[in-house]
């Protein structure tokens, strides 16, 4: 049975800690003797050329699995630039391992190996368990959940030698139109914030790898993607302490060992410094965060090639004035080999003293011994592959999927769906966008659903792309062909007409919107036409369900849709869920992390039972 109205409450409340005076935080790379003795070696026996090269942090991923030439341009960074560190990309572990296994035997200083992994290794690598986005995990009210992922992220990355997953994001999303953080946050409530993203970074670091907190000092207050511009938070200092700053120490106190910058500008805390990304200010990657909250871990930028920092300075003076900063790794520069010379230039000139450069030298070295890097960086490539979606760990997975399905509104009392009752089911998936399309996020609802419910008569909708993305799009060889694009974004009067008379013959209609939060999107919603055609079948009376896939803050602009779950994410995690969901499998509880102003509020969620 469900409560008789969705009734509310606090996942958590924390005591939270001024960061206004300095705080005692642990040690985050404590070493023994050997360490230590490694780390001090290392260093001495050091050129200014080789230490300036442990800050710098290039890409490798998909061109260089399938290009030789691509791969031998990694192996010269290596060997030229002697680079500390790689983010990897995709496509998998089968195609990357073999590649880090050589870049390692090539170093003569171990490699940091970093990497995106924000549902877990399966969010880059399609052979590995994924999980679905932060907020879902919130939804659940548990932080075991993060602490989980966190392991499971750890385990999975360590075998196949990444020992970096760039997460937890600390970022709390107070802003419902923020078009980057929005779902990769855990929601709007700073306690939620920071019990969920300490128990990752525990989840992280008692299980070998190294966490990151990002994007500080907190992007979750911005209406503006830092990859398309430089974000800014208006906020005085006291609103900053109270909500952008507790996520942030709380994981330093939970002894995290790294964070990343974040492109946004902080007028209230960058009054004398002009208007910079965060990432090239001193008060805020010194002052703050190494004076006031006592941070002692490695400090590394966001991707250079963001707009955010490539608007207020090319790749050289970018990289020199983010160590001057404070920043200990300089993440994808649009140009490796300019920022080694910058840097090289300004210790050289003094404009960067040769100590400010030892510190992240130290920091970074530091970080490989306590890792166990200096022991031996390369792994075993069978081992490594089958350490990759255990059982367990999928299934573990997916039952945090499940525990964070929510259901903000059921006012005729459709769920759970009964099978022997529903013999016409219409289905009409609606994406935000025609990159986000992908058969993973569209076949498993469909699968699903003729499993249970016999035959599902469906519909494709994509957003209407200009002309210019669409043939940039199909050029670039992506999943879509031109017909394909065109058969389903089109939507004209008479194909209007026909879904929604279908749709008030069905036993029940369900619409997908697939809300997608990624770079360089620049917005938050489904379009206009698409939005107008779920009204057009409200006013209709069809037997509606809404599920919003991804952003939860699409039910604000549609309040007469009688039915309406969220899932906070889009991708094939779930989309395999969804189905067994609605028919009832298994009880619906999960609970909402953000507010929805005149909809629903923070921890709202109807409490549904499974079918017997």
């Amino acid at each position: 049975m469900r409560s008789a109205t969705p009734h509310r409450r606090s996942l958590l409340g924390l005591v939270f800690i001024c960061v206004s005076a300095v705080t005692a935080a642990p040690d985050p790379f404590p070493l023994d003797a050997e360490g230590e003795a490694w780390v001090r070696g290392t260093l001495v026996g050091m050129t200014l050329e080789q230490k300036v090269g442990q800050l710098i942090m290039p890409r490798i991923g998909y061109r260089s699995t399938t290009d030789p030439e691509s791969f031998a341009q990694d192996l010269a960074k290596v060997r030229d630039l002697e680079v500390g560190a790689f983010i990897v990309g995709g496509p998998s572990g089968k195609a990357l391992v073999p590649l880090l296994n050589r870049l390692q035997e090539a170093s003569a200083v171990p490699l940091l190996v970093c990497a995106d992994f924000e549902t877990g290794v399966g969010r880059v690598w399609d052979d590995a368990t994924r999980f679905p986005r932060q907020m879902a995990l919130a939804a659940t009210g548990d932080p075991q959940t993060a602490y989980f992922m966190g392991e499971v992220t750890a385990r999975e990355g360590r075998a196949c030698g990444v020992h970096w997953p760039l997460v937890p994001i600390c970022d709390v999303n107070i802003n419902p139109q923020n078009p980057i953080i929005n779902i990769r946050s855990f929601g709007e409530d700073v306690g939620t914030v920071s019990a969920f993203a300490a128990a990752f970074t525990r989840g992280v670091q008692e299980n070998g790898g190294l966490a990151c907190m990002k994007h500080y000092p907190g992007h979750g207050d911005t209406a503006t993607d830092s990859h398309m511009e430089l974000a800014y938070v208006e906020a005085e200092r006291d609103r900053l302490e109270a909500v952008e700053f507790p996520p942030f120490k709380a994981n330093v106190d939970a002894g995290v060992g790294s964070v990343m910058s974040s492109h946004v500008w902080f007028p209230a805390i960058m009054q004398e410094e002009g208007r910079i990304p965060g990432t090239i200010s001193h008060h805020v990657m010194t002052d703050l965060l190494r004076g006031e909250m006592g941070f002692k871990g490695l400090a590394v930028t966001d991707s250079m090639r963001m707009r955010g920092i490539t608007d207020v300075l090319e790749a050289g003076p970018a990289a020199v004035a983010s160590v001057q900063a404070g920043i200990d790794g300089i993440l994808v520069s649009e140009d490796d080999e300019e920022a080694h010379a910058a840097l090289v230039e300004a210790v050289r000139t003094g404009e960067i003293s040769e100590n400010r450069l030892n510190e992240s030298v130290e920091r970074i070295l530091r970080a490989k011994a306590w890792l166990g890097l200096h022991h031996g960086a390369v792994v075993n490539e069978a081992e490594a592959l089958a350490s990759l979606r255990r059982p367990e760990d999928v299934e573990g997975a997916m039952d945090v999927g499940r525990r964070s399905i929510t259901v903000i509104r059921d006012q005729n009392e459709m769920l759970p769906l009964e099978p022997t009752e529903i013999h016409r089911v219409l289905l009409v998936s609606l994406f935000d966008e025609y990159r986000a399309w992908g058969r993973e996020s569209f076949d498993p609802i469909v699968a699903g659903l003729e499993e249970r419910f016999g035959h599902v008569e469906s519909e494709l909708l994509l957003s209407q792309p200009t002309r210019q993305r669409l043939e940039r799009f199909i050029d670039s060889g992506r999943r879509l062909s031109r017909r394909d694009i065109e058969q389903h974004h089109t939507l004209t009067p008479a194909r209007r007409r026909n879904i929604v008379a279908r749709a008030v013959e069905a036993d029940a209609v369900i619409v997908t919107a697939h809300v997608r939060v990624a770079a360089y999107k620049g917005a938050i919603s489904i379009d206009e036409h698409q939005m107008a055609l779920i009204q057009e079948l409200c006013d209709a009376g069809a037997p509606l369900i809404v599920v919003t896939m991804g952003s939860p803050y699409l039910p604000t602009s549609l309040p007469d849709v009688p039915c309406h779950v969220l899932t906070y994410d889009s991708t094939e995690v779930m989309a395999e869920l969804l189905a067994p969901a609605l028919a009832g499998e298994h009880a619906l509880t999960g609970r909402l992390p953000v507010t929805l102003p005149g909809i629903a509020e923070r921890g709202d969620g109807l409490q549904i039972s499974a079918r017997e």
